[in-house]
């Protein structure tokens, strides 16, 4: 995907190794993907993205949705990223998606679980704080359409603007 001639805009990048000590994700995925674009200039391309997983965990960059390369120029001809990560249970759920790598056996209960939470974490963007506890960002799917869309705009030179800029600079890690 980053190799410059396939024309590549946009990665959605879903990260769901056991890389913490409760097996979430913890931004290795990523930051081996940088370090390995850097061994090759010219040929593949990619975004800044924080570089060690103290960043990803402090800054919670695991626990929702984040967007890499918003603020790359066009001659750098670096993908759109978005990243979805298994870094949390979504939604103040009790965790279900964090089992061992080596677990491979799963019961149907477990596996519907897993599937019903996973579907919550691609879907809450930045969860909103309310009375009832945590809930989905209503802007999620527009924060989603303006990021798969981004680099069209960038090539046509039009500005965010409205939602899409809004979003940005919700989802945007720079």
């Amino acid at each position: 995907l980053l190799v410059l001639a396939r024309g590549v805009d946009t990665i959605i990048a879903i990260d769901a190794p056991a890389d913490t000590s409760d097996n979430f994700a913890a931004g290795l995925d990523l930051i081996s993907t940088q370090a390995r674009v850097q061994l090759f200039p010219g040929t593949y391309f990619f975004p800044p993205v924080p570089n060690t997983t103290d960043v990803y965990l402090s800054q919670n960059l695991t626990r929702r949705p984040t967007f890499f390369g918003c603020n790359s120029s066009a001659a750098s001809d670096e993908p759109f990223v978005i990243y979805i990560a298994n870094g949390g249970p979504p939604l103040g759920q009790a965790p279900v998606t964090n089992t061992p790598t080596f677990q491979l056996e799963y019961s149907n209960g477990e596996l519907g679980a897993m599937l019903d939470q996973t579907f919550d974490i691609a879907t809450q963007g930045i969860p909103s704080e309310t009375p009832r506890g945590p809930e989905k960002d209503p802007d999620w799917p527009a924060c989603l359409a303006c990021a798969i869309t981004d680099r069209a705009r960038r090539t046509i030179v039009a500005s965010r603007s409205g939602i899409c800029e809004t979003c940005m600079a919700r989802y945007c890690w720079s």
